[in-house]
């Protein structure tokens, strides 16, 4: 379990490093392995993270004697693989600039979910070439992207911060919506939140 930073599920395919996913506090990005021992992707900290490990075997027993919890594990399980599924489509079928927009409407949301963004901004320890590696560009094309960006007043992105300017017409650009997050209302509800803009 991801206690505090930043980690990447990856692979080098034919010469060139692809990532998958990130996992943010809270994110639990090793359970495929309790039934599936064989990881096929490396899972890597993108600057300095803290991690929890717990066995497997205590895992299994946990879960035997809880039921809301093999729940709770098997719905984060469902939730990464939408997530996986909404990155296959943002590679799949977006241009340059929607790709790096969906990429930031997402990490906002999740990161303001677990209270590490504010008012639309937020700190990550990416570099060019990481954004570049998830989304599936060359570092040059990241880099005019990002003026791109810039230069429409959506977004600034300064060292390791980013800030969404306007946080609607960025959600436009990346055809974005939470819903695929499935996360539930923060104050404790049940409804599925809007929440990661101040919508």
């Amino acid at each position: 379990m991801v206690i505090d930073g930043f980690l990447a599920r990856q692979r080098v395919v034919n010469d060139r490093n692809q990532i998958f996913s990130f996992y943010l506090a809270g994110d639990m990005p090793d359970l495929p392995t309790l039934h599936l021992p064989i990881a096929d992707c490396d899972l890597c900290s993108i600057g300095n993270s803290t991690i929890a490990a717990v066995p497997h075997s205590s895992l299994r027993e946990m879960m035997t004697d809880s039921l809301g919890l093999t729940h709770a594990f098997w719905r984060e399980t469902l939730i990464q693989a939408a997530i996986y599924r909404e990155w296959v489509e943002n590679l799949g079928a977006r241009q340059a600039l929607g790709r790096l927009a969906h990429l930031l409407c997402e990490l906002t949301t999740r990161m303001e979910f677990v209270g590490l963004a504010d008012n639309g901004s937020f700190r990550i320890p990416l570099t060019q070439q990481g954004v570049a590696d998830a989304c599936g560009l060359s570092v040059v094309h990241v880099n005019r992207t990002i003026q791109e960006l810039r230069a429409l007043g959506l977004s600034e992105w300064e060292n390791h911060t980013v800030t969404l300017l306007r946080a609607q017409k960025l959600q436009a650009v990346a055809e974005f919506s939470p819903e695929y997050l499935h996360q539930l209302n923060p104050s404790g509800g049940s409804k599925i939140t809007k929440a990661g803009f101040g919508l």
